[in-house]
């Protein structure tokens, strides 16, 4: 399993540089009330966001694998214009797959960039699904069950697990707190 080479990595450098003249978005504060599950989805008046799965697990016949597959949403443009085209790029969606064969000892992972075109990538509290490619988190909120699905060169898996209609916050009672190494705050959910 291997990597993208190093000229996609400058990709994400110069498509994140591009949009440093950015709109004005809402900021982190304290006294957000959290609703579910509209929450585990989209916040299009904050500028990024991110949903994050790790997990540890065994196949049947016993094998371990630790994965990681996260899904990143960052704005670009509030302001509407005359501009229809689904190709208009309003956010870019970013992801990354990792899956770690513990016993084989084989480490690979992936990474994309896309904007939300015709499906290409997004997210939807009426589809209970965020997206980006074939890499998907799907909610069927009839069982709370979540599949996680990724598709990529190296990396094929899909796991279900149960997601609670609500999650706890990471920090003081759901307060906003600044992040240690970087100059803003965020608002951090777990679940089980």
């Amino acid at each position: 399993m291997r990597g993208y080479p190093a000229r996609h990595t400058a990709l994400w450098v110069v498509a994140l540089s591009a949009v440093a003249a950015s709109p004005v978005y809402h900021q982190v504060l304290p006294g957000y009330r959290y609703q579910f599950p509209r929450d585990h989805f989209n916040h299009p008046d904050f500028r990024t966001e991110w949903w994050y799965y790790t997990g540890n697990l065994r196949s049947p016949e016993g094998r371990r694998y630790g994965f990681e597959l996260t899904f990143f949403r960052r704005g670009q443009r509030r302001e509407k214009d005359d501009n229809p085209s689904v190709w208009r790029v309003d956010d870019l969606y970013l992801a990354h797959v990792a899956l770690t064969d513990i016993d084989g000892k084989r480490f690979g992972y992936q990474k994309r960039l896309n904007r939300a075109g015709p499906g290409i990538a997004g997210v939807s509290l009426e589809e209970g699904r965020i997206w980006n490619g074939n890499w998907a988190s799907r909610w069927d909120k009839a069982t709370s069950v979540v599949t996680l699905s990724a598709v990529a060169e190296g990396i094929r898996f899909t796991h279900r697990s149960f997601m609670a209609k609500t999650a706890s916050a990471r920090s003081a009672n759901g307060q906003a707190r600044q992040h240690i190494m970087l100059p803003f705050r965020c608002w951090t959910l777990s679940g089980p």
